[in-house]
């Protein structure tokens, strides 16, 4: 029993290097509040085979993983995503363009900053 005790211990300690730290967007407000730092937003959708081949190969490199995780808060949002967001203050939405189809305004307007 303490050997699988030991076992256990060791192999959660040893994959929780190399892991990309992933937070939702709605929880950006208490993050910055607690701790400013610089973030990096990862926009993708799930019918994308560009941003699934992105985290297969580019995200899933321990180095990219440790240089993301040092620089500052990671987050990830799918840009048709449904539910609200609220960032400082403002309320986004999922924008419907026809059936079952549409984009987030998070996704607009964080893809659109110059």
């Amino acid at each position: 029993m303490k050997y699988l005790f030991l076992t256990t211990t060791i192999l959660t300690y040893i994959s929780s290097f190399g892991q990309l730290k992933t937070h939702q967007l709605s929880a950006y407000d208490s993050l910055q509040f607690n701790s400013p730092q610089k973030s990096i937003v990862f926009i993708h959708t799930d019918w994308c085979r560009y941003c699934k081949q992105m985290k297969n190969t580019t995200l899933s490199n321990i180095d990219v993983q440790n240089k993301i995780n040092s620089f500052g808060n990671y987050f990830e949002l799918n840009a048709e995503e449904k539910e609200t967001i609220k960032i400082n203050q403002i309320d986004f939405h999922f924008k419907p363009y026809g059936y079952n189809t549409g984009i987030h305004e998070a996704a607009i307007e964080l893809g659109t900053i110059e």
